[in-house]
């Protein structure tokens, strides 16, 4: 009876990590986020990079347009 609490702790635990977190989104105040990083994901896509090594290529590329990355909290 003790384990099968203790295993229904642990689950319960683990499973209310996966409801809440971070997420992170790129922001200007007078610019489009979307038309930016849909440009930024074609002039990398250009380069044949490959997919494991192209976010922080994109993440530079939005921050050389003027884009700071946020992240904020949400449940």
């Amino acid at each position: 009876m003790k384990a099968s609490k203790i295993v229904s702790l642990i689950i319960l635990v683990a499973l209310s990590g996966c409801a809440t977190g971070y997420y992170t989104y790129f922001w200007k105040g007078n610019g489009n986020a979307e038309n930016a990083m849909e440009g930024c994901k074609y002039q990398v896509a250009l380069h044949h990079i490959p997919q494991q090594q192209q976010q922080p290529l994109i993440s530079e590329c939005m921050k050389s347009k003027g884009f700071r990355l946020y992240q904020q909290y949400h449940q």
